[in-house]
């Protein structure tokens, strides 16, 4: 055929590719399209070459190429749904390859449009929220992990298989963070509320969780209830190092309490004290 007609043209050319790979000879199929990923975009088999380059890259995992291909056919008119599947490829890909600085460009675009499908923007949001925390920008990681929370539980909500109840647990657990380091000791038990959803009594992390809320209780001032999850642990958690750290804690409270009866006035003077005048009653006067 070359012989009598010359080179293919491109209806040709894709024919033969898809001969070839009907017939499992993937490079050679490769190589013929590999011409129609030149721009400017080949209106009738552009595209459909592109997705047979796109579909095995993400297969592959072979995300350096994924960068590579967006970049071949960033002028391209493509079809808006392949342009939206390829952009978030290509934040994913740089985020894989730890190229932190444009995989977070691409996040923030990503995260602020409406045109994409909800799990693509909830995991732009998460890789943003990530990034904040590091940063030490308190502020944003709040606002961009209760977002976080809010779209994956949507997603959830729907029965999305998308759906991913880690990035849920990892947004409550920097949210009960922020909120305890600035002392917003209420809210932190809320986030300790929504995160027991995550961790049922059998799991790993059920212990740690409790002994948090503890931790809280007693900085809210509630001793009995702090005392009370502190119990629980040592009784139910043997073993556990948070068993020995509550073991630790409660011993912490017998102290405090042995030292508030100790304190000058906890007990009366004696009935005849000689003390002077507006002295203090001596230490442990009451006999103890």
């Amino acid at each position: 055929m070359r012989e009598r007609y010359g080179a293919p043209d491109p209806r040709m050319r894709y024919v033969l590719a898809q001969g070839l790979l009907e017939r499992g000879d993937e490079a050679a199929a490769l190589a013929l399209l590999a011409d129609f990923l030149k721009s400017p975009m080949d209106p009738n088999y552009g595209e459909a070459a592109f997705t047979e380059f796109f579909n095995r890259y993400l297969k592959a995992g072979a995300w350096d190429k994924v960068l590579d291909l967006g970049k071949l056919v960033s002028t391209w008119p493509m079809n808006k749904q392949l342009r939206n599947q390829l952009d978030y490829a290509m934040a994913l890909s740089a985020q894989n390859l730890n190229l932190t600085g444009p995989a977070l460009a691409m996040w923030a675009q990503l995260a602020e449009r409406q045109d994409i499908p909800l799990y693509q923007r909830a995991y732009a949001t998460y890789f943003l929220a990530r990034d904040a925390e590091e940063r030490k920008d308190i502020k944003n990681a709040y606002a961009l992990n209760r977002k976080v929370v809010d779209l994956f539980t949507q997603l959830q909500d729907e029965r999305s298989d998308k759906a991913d109840p880690q990035r849920i647990k990892d947004a409550l657990a920097a949210l009960m963070d922020i909120s305890e380091v600035a002392n917003r000791v209420p809210e932190a038990l809320d986030w300790v509320e929504r995160y027991n959803a995550y961790a049922p009594p059998q799991s790993p992390e059920y212990p740690g969780l409790r002994f948090r809320e503890a931790r809280l209780y007693r900085k809210l001032g509630d001793a009995a209830r702090a005392q009370a999850l502190l119990e629980d642990i040592v009784r139910n958690y043997p073993g556990s190092p948070f068993a020995q750290a509550a073991a630790s804690e409660l011993r912490t409270f017998e102290v405090s309490r042995d030292l508030k009866n100790f304190l000058p006035g906890a007990a009366a003077a004696p009935q005849g004290s000689s003390a002077p005048q507006g002295a203090a009653a001596p230490q442990g006067a009451s006999g103890q």
